[in-house]
């Protein structure tokens, strides 16, 4: 049986379609959240977690900086503990060390900056700003979110952020034998390009100093030609 010449078009032409169509798909790129900064966030749930970064002064030691922020309308939630480490593999050993704190609330609806606690949690161990750590933080429920959270050095949108006091560094000064303070200044700009060449002076000759025009013409010989 032969279909109409138009419902043939019409078949053909859904045909190339489709592909284009379906390609669109859904959970684009577009739709999802996205961190443009140093921060690490976590957005599944009622439990969330906002820009979470180690600003450092100095290496070595920092502050954990992260916004905590609770969407249930009705029940609060508390964060009871924070662990770190250099890498995802050493789970058994904690090479980093985050200070002990006293649980933190998160009213319904609420949010807390863990900067903003009396004493700022400090974090210490072996790392330097570029560092990431993963963390895990826990909830009195049990709950556990992991992160890699970034250490920043405190320069620019982040200085005056490492306050906590881990006996290393105390408001982004340097102490006894710590290392130096991170320097936030940007280096001198190259003024000059090229290869190091001797200053010009005075020179022997006809020319006088280099480069310049001899005083009197020089004559010079010719062959006549035929």
């Amino acid at each position: 049986m032969h279909l109409p010449r138009r419902l043939t078009l019409a078949v053909g032409a859904l045909a190339l379609v489709a592909p284009t169509l379906t390609s669109c798909g859904f959970n684009l790129g577009t739709d999802r959240p996205y961190t443009p900064a140093a921060g690490t966030n976590f957005v599944d749930g009622s439990f969330k977690v906002l820009g979470a970064t180690v600003v450092s002064a100095a290496p070595g030691a920092g502050t954990l900086v992260v916004g905590l922020n609770n969407d249930d309308p009705l029940e609060p939630i508390t964060l009871t503990a924070v662990d770190a480490r250099t890498s995802p593999d050493d789970a058994s050993e904690l090479p980093i060390e985050v200070a002990s704190f006293d649980p933190v609330e998160i009213a319904p609806l609420g949010f807390v900056n863990l900067v903003e606690v009396d004493p700022a949690i400090g974090v210490t161990g072996d790392f330097i700003a570029g560092d990431v750590l993963p963390m895990t933080f826990t909830l009195d429920s049990g709950e556990t979110v992991d992160l890699g959270v970034p250490v920043v050095a405190a320069c620019d949108e982040y200085e005056g952020f490492d306050v906590a006091d881990t006996g290393e560094t105390r408001s982004g000064e340097a102490a006894g034998s710590v290392e130096e303070s991170y320097d936030c200044e940007f280096p001198e700009a190259v003024v000059e390009y090229g290869p190091e060449t001797e200053p010009q002076g005075e020179v022997d000759g006809p020319g006088g100093n280099e480069g310049t025009a001899p005083d009197e013409p020089v004559e010079t010989e010719s062959t006549p030609t035929e």
